[in-house]
């Protein structure tokens, strides 16, 4: 279907996701049952990878992530309309960070990891319900998703390290750090209003020219950047006290906790 504009509200007969199983006379059976199977693939990734954190925590992550990206092929390959999806993605992204805190219950062993997690995962949830009571996007924004980067900081940890060393202090100060990764992006998506898959087909995948070439230097450079910091964040820290584990400690004796116990 050929699209004039990239806006994320495309005219009718686009269908509103929220009632996107109630067939309508004039889409052929073909077009419904194309957009009802990408769909139902879509919904399914985002219910079953956060599963994979119970047994590797940090991979689940990730693939939650990559399967929360999932309104690029929604208004790219559907004739879904997606003028409800933030309610929409707001109920499934609060289904993965439950699972994530569930996964904190199982597989964590300091109380205090756990009860800051457990902070920065109701916080969130407030801000959500708030955002579905008022349609408020600011809620977003004064209640970020600090759980989610503070997990993927303390299970990247534990990676090659055990958590052990991590005492109060150091505790919250990921937390800090989670919040403080979070606030920027969360600004530009609910305050800005810069949603990213529309800022990457204006920006980026468009015809080339010298303002795509020039988005990509940038972002090059940003990553160069980043990667960066994060290498010398690794050159500060003790060496590792165990090879690389992406599962969990499940099956192993959990570590006896020092002073954050």
């Amino acid at each position: 279907m050929h699209r004039t504009a990239p806006s994320l509200l495309p005219p009718a007969p686009r269908r509103p996701l929220g009632r996107a199983l109630a067939p309508r006379r004039h889409l052929g059976t073909d077009v419904v049952t194309h957009d009802h199977t990408i769909l139902t693939f879509v919904v399914a990734a985002r219910l079953l990878a956060p599963l994979l954190m119970f047994r590797y925590p940090l991979p689940g992550l990730l693939a939650s992530i990559i399967a929360d990206g999932d309104r690029g092929p929604l208004h790219r390959f559907t004739d879904l309309s997606l003028e409800h999806y933030q309610l929409y993605d707001k109920s499934l992204d609060s289904w993965y960070l439950a699972v994530a805190y569930m996964s904190t219950l199982r597989n964590w062993a300091d109380p205090t990891a756990i009860a800051i997690g457990r902070f920065l995962f109701l916080h969130r949830l407030a801000g959500v319900l708030l955002f579905t009571i008022t349609g408020a996007h600011v809620f977003l924004f004064v209640f970020p998703a600090a759980f989610e980067a503070y997990f993927a900081l303390y299970e990247g940890f534990r990676t090659r390290w055990s958590p052990a060393r991590l005492d109060r202090r150091w505790l919250v100060r990921l937390a800090l750090v989670a919040t403080a990764l979070k606030l920027p992006q969360e600004f530009w998506l609910h305050i800005a209003r810069r949603g990213t898959t529309a800022w990457l087909e204006r920006n980026v995948f468009v015809e080339p020219s010298l303002r795509q070439v020039a988005w990509f230097a940038l972002l090059a450079a940003l990553a160069a950047i980043g990667i960066d910091l994060v290498r010398r964040v690794l050159r500060r820290l003790p060496p590792p006290d165990h090879p690389t584990r992406l599962g969990t400690d499940a099956d192993r004796p959990r570590e006896t906790m020092g002073a954050s116990g």
